[in-house]
């Protein structure tokens, strides 16, 4: 570990923790980090998962003395609340054991520290049911050594992601799989390898991919898509689905005139305007109406309303229908949201008047009377921005099609 930066207090005392804690067993007990630390650490990025593997003998001991040094007082310098899991496991005790304690510091980050046991008690077993070969690094606790299998080292020098089983083994319906590997191939600018591409040049990702997590994983496809818009590259992870083909993961059943792919494509530079926009400080009006801070999920939100608003031109039924899917869980939005979407459409409409003052700071009263006067989501605020947003496209380029209809 010495020759991994280790920037953070908290981490440090982490890393010390799981030290203590093999000091305290028999010398023989085995204790890995895998996953998300090393792989970040070797890309010089953050990290706050700290996934843990160890024998199935070791498990119920370890799992005790986490829970007691990182419930102690050394722990309450660093974290002002800890999450313990109940006693009993998650119901998959036949096949193994795990646990996951949420920490949060004080000054507002969180962190993750997960207990499991290593497949078959093996290491090889273990690294044969892992996704990407950048995920199968392990570091020794004890020894303080990095593991690696093969030649997978040297993807992280190379910069490359690639899966350790064959592409269809891995992806299958896994729709959080298929959201890591964007993810991760953005995040930390890697190369893809040809198996990869290949695969996806053999699916239909409308149906073998979104609908195939749907039908089979409905609550993972909610919850990973959302934490997909939750990221402020979102735009850049988009431009690679559209170089990939895989832009029709997002199509439902759009029925709009014009192609899909070209329109949803038009989005993504509004995207990168918003990220601009999200980085400021808040407007006025929007620090007014969120006196004690943003919701959380806002950012989130605002990047969704912007897609659906741009859409909705165009295929109206489709805007909607992206919501309820994508951010909704399936569940149908209000009828006022629609409303504000229609609302706002004309707002930006080609024969709208336009003036000067719509600015950020300064938003059109006919906007801002309209979300004083409704109340359909606890981020509906995010509007202001979308319009600015959409706004500043049409006078820049007022006879592009793919934003707004003539």
């Amino acid at each position: 570990m010495s020759a991994i930066a280790v920037t953070e207090p908290e981490e440090l005392f982490l890393l010390n923790t799981f030290v203590d804690c093999l000091t305290s067993l028999p010398p023989d007990t085995q204790l890995f980090l895998v996953g998300d630390w090393p792989r970040s650490k070797l890309f010089k990025k953050v990290s706050y998962h700290f996934e843990l593997v160890c024998l199935q003998y070791d498990f119920e001991r370890l799992r005790g003395l986490l829970c007691h040094f990182l419930g102690s007082p050394a722990s309450q310098q660093h974290f002002r609340t800890q999450v313990f899991p109940s006693k009993g496991g998650t119901g998959r005790k036949e096949v193994s054991q795990s646990m996951t304690i949420r920490l949060f510091t004080h000054r507002g980050n969180k962190y993750k520290v997960s207990l499991d046991c290593l497949r078959n008690d093996s290491l090889t077993d273990d690294l044969a049911v892992r996704d990407f070969s950048i995920n199968a690094l392990y570091c020794n606790v004890g020894t303080q050594e990095l593991l690696a299998f093969r030649d997978f080292y040297s993807d992280f020098s190379h910069r490359l992601i690639r899966t350790i089983r064959p592409p269809e083994a891995t992806f299958g319906h896994h729709i959080n799989i298929f959201f890591r590997f964007v993810e991760f191939s953005v995040r930390y600018q890697l190369s893809i390898s040809p198996q990869i591409k290949g695969y996806f040049r053999t699916i239909d990702p409308r149906t073998d991919i979104f609908q195939a997590a749907l039908d089979q994983q409905p609550n993972n496809l909610f919850s990973s898509s959302k934490k997909f818009f939750s990221k402020h590259y979102v735009g850049q992870m988009l431009h690679l689905m559209a170089e990939l083909g895989l832009l029709d993961f997002f199509k439902l059943d759009y029925a709009g005139s014009c192609d899909f792919q070209r329109a949803f494509a038009a989005t993504l530079r509004l995207l990168d305007s918003l990220e601009l926009l999200l980085r400021a400080p808040m407007p006025p009006v929007l620090v007014a109406a969120y006196p004690d801070g943003m919701p959380k999920v806002f950012f989130t939100k605002t990047r969704m309303f912007l897609i659906a608003q741009a859409l909705h031109p165009h295929d109206p039924v489709y805007a909607l229908a992206f919501l309820r899917v994508f951010l909704y869980n399936g569940k149908e939005p209000a009828e006022e949201l629609l409303r504000l979407i229609q609302e706002v459409d004309l707002l930006l409409s080609p024969g709208a008047p336009t003036s000067r003052q719509d600015t950020l700071a300064m938003p059109p009263p006919s906007l801002v009377k309209l979300l004083r006067s409704i109340s359909v989501d606890k981020s509906q605020w995010a509007f202001v921005l979308v319009f600015q947003v959409l706004a500043a496209a049409r006078r820049e380029a007022p006879q592009d099609k793919m934003v707004y209809k003539p």
